[in-house]
């Protein structure tokens, strides 16, 4: 299985929507998860960070969605407060129409891409679309996906998925994969848009540091999809150096990147939440002297990907 989910992310990377519905009692989870979201939430407030501008200045869309359905609006306000929480300016596009005195040039849904291209391209700006959806893989089963393209070019620098839903998804579980979309996201597009800058002024950006990272009680192929997912989907990544695996249940590594320590354990919370863990149930997180813990507790699973005896 977990092979299979790592497919469904590749796949989105190269834009094909074929994906296996993968955690099928995920729905069960929803009031475990919710509770411990909430005590999660409480424990890790945030105000939102002050919105920063790139060096150019670049305006940051979210397409509106098309899905009229209470969960697909949920999702997008989640996703909204996701990116603030990153960091991302969100900017309203009649801002950019308002500059623009055709009237033919106004916003209609579902044309929103051609119709921004065409305003940032007379007034020499750039900008970055967003577009969401909660797609219908199979009965009952919702799959959240993201793209992100640059304006007006229509490159396209970001395509993620997260883990299927239930279709009565709880807002609890709306949250979870919208923040998950949010930070793949904004990983793909710090490697695939060098032109911009997007992490400039950040709130989770930091100087460049390394942390001592001990996993333990999972088994190996826990701790390659835990390394893989803080390699190549948490922005700030820089690098990773193993330092000790004698034990087949512990593994310890060199952890170099520019993410704040709070946004990491935030994000981790968030990847074990989606794999239906619970935290201080299933895992327990600990953090002294710039080393992080990640302890697997009481025998529990790694969802079904990776079963831990």
């Amino acid at each position: 299985m977990y092979a299979n989910d790592r497919q469904v992310r590749t796949a989105f990377a190269s834009q094909t929507l074929a994906a296996s519905s993968l955690w099928r009692n995920m729905w069960r989870m929803t009031r475990t998860i919710g509770a411990a979201l909430g005590c999660f939430t409480a424990s890790m407030t945030l105000t939102l960070p002050t919105a920063y501008a790139s060096e150019a200045h670049v305006p940051v869309f979210i397409a509106p969605a098309d899905d009229s359905s209470l969960a697909g609006s949920l999702f997008l306000q989640e996703l909204e407060r996701a990116f603030l929480d990153l960091g991302l300016t969100l900017t309203d596009p009649r801002a950019i129409f308002s500059n623009d005195n055709d009237a033919a040039a106004q916003p209609r849904k579902g044309s929103g891409f051609g119709h921004l291209a065409r305003s940032l391209t007379q007034q020499k700006q750039k900008g970055l679309l967003i577009e969401t959806s909660l797609s219908q893989i199979e009965t009952q089963r919702l799959l959240p996906i993201l793209r992100a393209v640059s304006l007006p070019e229509g490159r396209l620098i970001a395509s993620v998925a997260s883990l299927d839903l239930a279709q009565g998804a709880s807002r609890d579980e709306l949250r979870v994969a919208a923040i998950s979309l949010a930070r793949r996201a904004l990983r793909q597009m710090q490697d695939n848009s060098g032109d911009l800058d997007w992490a400039k002024g950040a709130a989770w950006a930091s100087a460049e540091h390394e942390i001592r990272l001990k996993i333990e009680n999972f088994n190996g192929c826990a701790q390659n999809y835990i390394v893989e997912e803080m390699e190549t989907e948490f922005p700030g990544f820089v690098g990773i150096e193993l330092v000790n695996a004698t034990q087949s249940n512990y593994v310890e590594y060199r952890y170099r990147t520019t993410a704040k320590y709070q946004r990491l354990t935030k994000w981790l919370h968030i990847f074990f939440m989606e794999h239906q863990m619970v935290p201080e149930r299933d895992f327990t997180m600990l953090y002294h002297k710039q080393t992080l813990r990640l302890i697997l507790e009481n025998g529990a699973k790694f969802g079904t990907g990776c079963n831990v005896s």
